[in-house]
């Protein structure tokens, strides 16, 4: 796991007052970020966990395209790979990255699949952990 950058809430002050029309403070808080790689046919790491609202980025290393897929519930097959089964996904081209946010997400474990056909398949099946703050 590649912590990017914490949780942490950032005060940006914008503007000091005055009547000159400035707004407002604004809160702007920063989330986790995680890697992962996507290789022929395996992700790297394999199990992703974090306690924090995550975006995850997916660099493909490999030679063929990929995808990372959150799954809402654990399948055994491919056949049994369906859209209403995908909560969140990131589709990467060979030497490109994507990212995935999951902050939608509630607390638990989920299965990651590649959706490209065969790849689940081949192995290429890993699992994100996102514990309760």
């Amino acid at each position: 796991m590649h912590r990017i950058f914490g949780g942490l809430a950032v005060l940006v002050l914008l503007g000091c007052g005055g009547d000159s029309g400035s707004p407002p403070a604004t809160t702007v808080e920063l989330r986790e970020s995680l890697t992962v790689a996507a290789d022929e046919y395996r992700f790297l790491p394999a199990t992703l966990s974090s306690q924090e609202t995550t975006v995850v980025r997916v660099d493909n290393i490999g030679a063929l395209a990929h995808t990372w897929t959150v799954m809402a519930q654990p399948i055994a097959a491919e056949l049994e790979l369906t859209k209403g089964l995908v909560l969140a996904a990131a589709e990467v081209e060979p030497g490109q990255s994507s990212t995935v946010d999951l902050e939608a997400l509630a607390p638990g474990r989920y299965q990651i699949v590649c959706a490209i056909p065969g790849h689940f398949s081949a192995g290429m099946i890993g699992e994100l952990i996102i514990e309760a703050k």
